[in-house]
């Protein structure tokens, strides 16, 4: 006869590999993102915040090391046009999310 920890500890790992807690049988998903960032002028703070566009380009770059995404960076250098322009590029870059940080936005 099976004691009561062990069916105890049977339930416990049928429960955990019904919901889907186990080896891995497949890759986790790599997703491609891309941050449009303001302005990358070293110097120029973004509205106010006192931080600057490479403060928060960095915060990205340390966010995403551990996680399994590619980034890509673009630098609006506070320009409309130049926004659209990246913005098209990270399209065709076929990204699955895009961060546009523009202040004419």
């Amino acid at each position: 006869m099976t004691s009561r920890p062990v069916l105890r500890r049977r339930a416990f790992l049928a429960a955990l590999l019904a919901c889907g807690v186990g080896p891995s049988r497949a890759e986790a998903r790599h997703f491609r993102i891309a941050l449009a960032n303001v302005d990358e002028t070293p110097g120029v703070t973004l509205e106010g915040l006192g931080f600057t566009g490479s403060d928060l380009r960095r915060s990205f770059e340390l966010a995403a090391r551990t996680l399994p995404v590619d980034m890509l960076y673009f630098d609006n250098a506070g320009d409309a046009g130049r926004a659209v322009a990246n913005a098209e590029a990270a399209i065709a870059a076929k990204v699955d999310l895009l961060i546009e940080y523009n202040a004419d936005a």
